[in-house]
């Protein structure tokens, strides 16, 4: 019995050190798109974590979204208080904030250039609609391939926020039934991956202020996280891992 017990307290001190090694690992991997400052930083007027632009609760996370955000070209992190802010602007070194306990910084990081990024051609043709263009992609991905392929084309997947802008989106797969057929669902830019059951676009991170959803949805807590269009039923949440055609929009 002793015997038993102690394997299994090995298998499981084993088990976390793989994934202590593996988040560790992801963790580095995220931080390395940024240079490390690790100074105490403030622009001398917006001092505390409200008066900037945003707020996350890890490190990892806040890295996560500043690199996906084109305006964030930098972040800092309070162990402490567990908060991490994104900014707009860089800021400098002001050593009269280390006073004050509450906005002792642990971490400062920096935006490294980007760098060059593949590019590829819309399938077809970009379609003109009230100032914006539009790339309808017969071709299936899940959510996530559907948003870096848009990106690709110097855009985003669509974030549909008008009753004009969403009619003509359907008119258009409507036209597109003769080659995806009458059940078509294509994948938008909504998603509510990091404010559950608050859906937002992801290129702009803006809560949904129009919406068109279908009677009873969304509906998938946490398994269906992304906005899918429906020809028939309109806009549902769907699994982000499952493969449909998709709109970017420029």
């Amino acid at each position: 019995m002793c015997l038993k017990v102690r394997m299994g307290n090995i298998l499981w001190t084993l088990l976390a050190i793989f994934l202590l090694d593996n988040f560790k690992t992801f963790g580095e991997l995220v931080v390395s798109k940024f240079e490390d400052h690790s100074n105490l930083i403030s622009d001398a007027e917006s001092v505390t974590c409200e008066a900037l632009v945003s707020k996350r609760t890890s490190l990892i996370n806040c890295a996560v979204d500043c690199s996906h955000l084109s305006w964030c070209v930098a972040f800092f992190f309070n162990s402490r208080l567990q908060t991490c802010c994104l900014l707009k602007t860089l800021m400098a070194i002001d050593s009269v904030i280390q006073r004050d306990e509450d906005i002792r910084i642990n971490g400062y990081f920096v935006k490294q250039p980007k760098q060059p990024e593949e590019t590829i051609e819309c399938p077809g043709v970009w379609e003109e609609n009230d100032g914006s263009k539009y790339c309808f992609v017969i071709s299936k991905a899940d959510w996530d391939l559907a948003e870096r392929k848009c990106s690709m084309m110097g855009g985003h997947l669509v974030a549909i926020e008008s009753e004009s802008e969403d009619m003509w989106i359907y008119e258009r797969m409507n036209f597109y039934t003769n080659i995806t057929g009458p059940d078509a669902k294509w994948w938008s830019g909504g998603t509510d991956k990091d404010s559950e059951d608050i859906f937002y676009w992801q290129h702009s991170r803006q809560n949904l202020t129009f919406d068109k959803w279908n009677y009873g949805d969304p509906s998938g807590d946490k398994d269906e996280n992304c906005l899918l269009l429906l020809l028939l039923d309109h806009w549902q949440d769907y699994p982000c891992s499952d493969e449909y055609s998709f709109i970017c929009e420029k």
